[in-house]
């Protein structure tokens, strides 16, 4: 597979060319869709897709997580339970 080359193309161009695009991502190129300017989603090959990671969604996770543990320690409790560790466990795989 060649390395991704990724690409933006308007979202109101999908009707007429997305096999033209599901042919590219085929080939490992990662398609951008845009609207207004704006990027609305993303078109990557199906091996690749489950790996991407959202790296501001998981900062600001890991962020939330700190604070959270803080929080416990400063009260003087554990800063997660088993069952919060769990559900958030469980949270992350709704995705």
């Amino acid at each position: 597979m060649q390395d991704a080359v990724i690409r933006a193309e308007h979202v109101d161009d999908a009707d007429e060319r997305l096999a033209g695009w599901l042919d590219r991502v085929e080939h490992g190129e990662e398609i951008t869709l845009t609207r207004q300017g704006r990027v609305v989603a993303r078109l990557v090959p199906a091996d690749n897709a489950a790996t991407k990671l959202d790296l501001t969604a998981m900062q600001s996770l890991l962020a939330a997580m700190r604070a959270h543990r803080d929080r416990m320690l400063a009260d003087g409790r554990p800063a997660f339970t088993l069952d919060e560790i769990l559900e958030m466990r469980d949270e992350g795989r709704r995705y």
